[in-house]
């Protein structure tokens, strides 16, 4: 309500000051996106909104890791006026660990907060993509995460590593993993991790598919998302693999609030 009182003010105090022409509505039209912009920035702000990123502008919130063929792009489409950023991996050599990722650049700045992130994947292949919060501490006794990661060993649809699941670290002795059904990856959704100092919760499109009371995070986590040619699962089954086509993840937006 006080958004739009604001812009109708501005409205009548263009039109009395005899601006309602091209250059006047131009005029609106900047001074209503000004007014839109700063609401929305005090909206975000009382809701507690830590960080986002809608990626519509280059962006020095990240860190950037590209192994083997991997490499990061923001991708532009402008007839349809939309920026996401794109994660790709040309192929994967089982010899060589392929990997494009990206996380927060400040010094592991999250603990007990919630990530929320809209995303979708081209394709399924072989290895391993995921998203949500990590301290970037790879199979060592300080390793730890919660994440949702999809993972593929083999092209046999019941090996016992394919499959999509919510997976939360602590350490060698606590962590909790569940498998998630009938979500087609390839779609957009919106997934979100709702951390604690008790529990974990794993939502997809604002269904609860996973509540952890075990392995939950104590140590402070970045936003990280990935695309590598590693199968990985817990506790500590890993392999690189072939991949022969270029796959990628697009994300719309991530966020982190308290």
């Amino acid at each position: 309500m006080k958004t739009k009182i604001i812009i109708f003010g501005v409205i009548l105090l263009l039109f009395f000051n005899g601006v309602m022409s091209t250059s006047g509505a131009d005029s609106i039209t900047k001074i209503i996106n000004e007014k839109l912009n700063e609401s929305i920035e005090i909206k975000e702000h009382e809701e507690g909104v830590l960080f986002r990123d809608d990626f519509n502008k280059d962006s020095d919130h990240w860190v950037h890791w590209n192994a083997g063929s991997g490499y990061h792009s923001i991708v532009e489409f402008p007839e349809f006026d939309i920026r996401y950023c794109r994660l790709t991996i040309l192929y994967g050599n089982p010899g060589l660990y392929h990997n494009s990722e990206i996380w927060t650049n400040e010094s592991d700045p999250y603990l007990y907060n919630n990530f929320k992130a809209n995303i979708s994947v081209d394709r399924i292949t072989k290895g391993s993509k995921g998203w949500g919060f990590y301290n970037r501490e790879y199979l060592n006794e300080n390793m730890s995460y919660a994440w949702f990661m999809y993972n593929r060993f083999s092209t046999i649809g019941l090996f016992p590593t394919n499959g999509f699941f919510a997976i939360s670290w602590n350490s060698n002795t606590d962590w909790s993993i569940k498998r998630i059904r009938n979500v087609d990856i390839t779609k957009l959704h919106e997934y979100e991790i709702n951390w604690t100092e008790n529990s974990l919760d794993f939502y997809i499109d604002g269904k609860n598919v996973a509540h952890f009371t075990r392995g939950i995070p104590t140590k402070p986590l970045k936003a990280d998302v990935w695309i590598d040619n590693m199968n990985f699962l817990p506790p500590f089954f890993r392999k690189k693999m072939n991949i022969e086509r270029p796959n990628s993840i697009n994300i719309n937006y991530i966020e982190v609030t308290e």
